[in-house]
């Protein structure tokens, strides 16, 4: 409903839906999911924390969410992680989700295996920027030439996305100055 702007039936529907008497287990989850949608972070947090008690793994996955929203990457990457193991294995998302948390943390070599495992699962919606981060965890690693020959393959694949060229230009010249 959010997408489609209509705010005021959404708004509706996530009141009916965080105030539900004598919830069941999958209801809680899903007042969860709610309460995540509408904002309400701290209590979302401990309703997807009930939520993940109770068995519904999917959940991390929003745990995730809110400590990388929080910029607390440890705890979100863990979340990540715990959703990818679970039920998540095929969502490129939580691959990229977790992907940015390790570079935020400095851990480079794994961002850069959990972007290329995301980038297998051939995710349409994910791919460009599992793909553009890809080229980001080469630069910051200092491997300016598979930045560079990742950076060209962005570019094959979305040429209409000017800030590759940006990156290419940077490239050429640190390959340059390696040389």
């Amino acid at each position: 409903l959010e997408k489609l702007g209509r705010a005021e039936e959404q708004a509706a529907l996530l009141q009916v839906i965080t105030t539900m008497e004598n919830p069941s287990d999958e209801d809680l989850y899903f007042i969860a999911k709610a309460q995540y949608f509408s904002g309400a972070f701290d209590t979302a947090l401990e309703s997807l924390t009930v939520a993940v008690e109770n068995g519904y793994e999917d959940a991390h996955y929003y745990i995730g969410e809110i400590y990388h929203k929080r910029s607390n990457y440890g705890e979100a990457g863990y979340h990540y992680q715990q959703y990818i193991d679970g039920s998540g294995a095929k969502d490129a998302a939580a691959y990229n989700q977790l992907g940015i948390c390790l570079m935020k943390q400095e851990r480079f070599a794994e961002a850069l295996d959990v972007i290329r495992a995301g980038q297998k699962l051939s995710d349409p919606l994910c791919g460009k920027q599992l793909l553009f981060n890809e080229v980001v965890v080469y630069e910051k690693m200092g491997e300016f030439d598979a930045a560079y020959e990742a950076a060209v393959t962005y570019r094959n694949h979305y040429p209409e996305d000017s800030r590759i060229r940006k990156e290419l230009e940077f490239l050429a010249g640190r390959i340059r100055e390696d040389a």
